[in-house]
């Protein structure tokens, strides 16, 4: 068997059985599929909750205790040998229980998609459209120009050197998901600054994820042809959400009499869609949150609907289902194996792109005669980064497009602590505004 680049390595395993007939028979619950995944979801869950207890009075978001509770449960803490964990997060459980935690993904940006009014953009006119604009050029260009000088004036190993590209673009994106919940957060997003930060984040959230996507599939070594048919595949799928299913779920609404609750059938047909666009997604070779995140934004935001729907499932897949796909992103990575160069390199893209989306934001908010402090505050909300950069890293590794697996662990800790940063200067500065 040739193998160009890496080693293979296949292991046998056998198939674990769906449930356990108990203690009392002599049966260990952990080799069995479903008190595995149980114990799993409870795990994760359970601590991501006492976490984010102890640094709520910090100022902490829930993304930082998931983090952390990812890195606790790797082997940075515990080392390669823990029986317990390697008994709870087994081999043979890994793909059942990514997958189950992969969908609680999909349904949470589900409903990030559903909480965002498109009408917004509008409504702010020529101010969000600027101030999104810049921030998203700033970063991207600012790392492109470190990028080519690191390239060129830096020894590096070559796996590293042909990750710079990609390490650049990834740490410059802006996501609008990401910062709506940090507008939620800080309690903002009733304020003009919140609506400012969330409409300019839907500028430069799409203008930054096109031209990842983009970036990625240019990278694919694929023909023109087969990129273009891609291309052509996601704007048909958009058309038939926006122009078939957002009609069905506006005629939903309309049966929806004032007052009344949503008939469950019409959640039922709602969710069928959501999986549908999902599916369709990753059959044209997008993102399988691609056609979910589409599908929410294509939903009639407010009552009945959309309140309906987020009433429905929220709690249950914030608090149980995301804490643990942070836990299956994160509890692989050891920080100890970290190569300082790495570092130092990643850092370098986490306090550029950080300074590009802060004068991104701030320097237009000035020109449109926003107060200093307040425009410093979109800034520092504009900089942050958080579950969907997760996602897009892991994207990158699953396509092999970069060789990911050594910079992934010092993306994750510079997300990280960026996010604590921006998420702590925001909270002070939203505070003395």
């Amino acid at each position: 068997m040739n193998v160009s680049e890496t080693d293979l390595k296949l292991v046998c395993q056998g198939i674990m059985s769906e449930r356990s007939r108990g203690i009392f028979y002599g049966d260990n619950p952990l080799d069995h599929a479903t008190p595995t995944v149980l114990a799993q979801l409870s795990l994760s869950s359970l601590l991501s909750a006492l976490t984010q207890y102890i640094l709520t009075p910090l100022g902490e978001s829930a993304f930082i205790s998931m983090l952390l509770v990812g890195f606790a449960l790797g082997p940075t803490l515990w080392g390669d040998n823990n029986s317990f964990l390697s008994k709870v997060y087994s081999a043979k459980s890994i793909n059942v229980s990514s997958t189950f935690a992969f969908f609680g993904c999909i349904l949470y940006l589900f409903l990030l998609g559903i909480t965002l009014d498109l009408g917004m953009v509008k409504r702010a006119g020529r101010k969000a459209v600027v101030i999104g604009f810049f921030t998203f050029i700033f970063p991207i260009t600012l790392n492109l120009i470190v990028a080519e000088i690191l390239t060129t004036n830096m020894e590096m190993e070559p796996y590293l050197h042909d990750c710079v590209p990609y390490i650049a673009v990834f740490q410059s994106v802006t996501t609008f998901h990401v910062i709506v919940c940090l507008v939620a957060d800080l309690k903002l997003i009733n304020s003009e600054l919140g609506q400012l930060a969330i409409s300019s984040s839907m500028i430069s959230g799409t203008c930054s994820w096109s031209l990842t996507c983009f970036f990625l599939l240019i990278d694919r070594d694929e023909t023109h042809d087969l990129i273009a048919l891609i291309l052509i595949f996601a704007i048909l799928l958009v058309i038939i959400i926006f122009f078939l299913l957002r009609p069905l779920m506006t005629w939903m609404t309309g049966k929806t009499s004032e007052g009344k609750q949503v008939k469950e059938t019409y959640v039922i047909s709602i969710f069928i869609m959501l999986l549908g666009c999902a599916f369709l997604s990753e059959v044209f070779g997008h993102h399988v949150l691609f056609g979910a995140v589409a599908l929410g934004m294509a939903v009639p935001h407010g009552p009945p609907l959309g309140s309906a729907l987020v009433n429905k499932i929220e709690s249950f897949v914030s608090s149980i289902l995301l804490p643990s796909y942070f836990v299956f992103s994160v509890a692989g990575v050891n920080i100890l194996s970290i190569h300082s160069k790495t570092v130092t390199v990643v850092s370098i893209f986490g306090v550029s792109s950080f300074i590009g989306k802060l004068l991104g934001g701030m320097l237009p908010a000035l020109y449109f005669n926003i107060p200093p402090v307040e425009a410093f505050s979109l800034g520092l909300v504009m900089s942050c980064q958080g579950v969907s950069d997760v996602l897009l890293m892991q994207h990158g590794k699953f396509l092999s497009v970069m060789t990911l697996f050594s910079s992934y662990p010092v993306l994750l800790l510079n997300f990280m602590h960026m996010r604590a940063f921006s998420y702590f200067l925001s909270m002070t500065a939203s505070y003395c505004a």
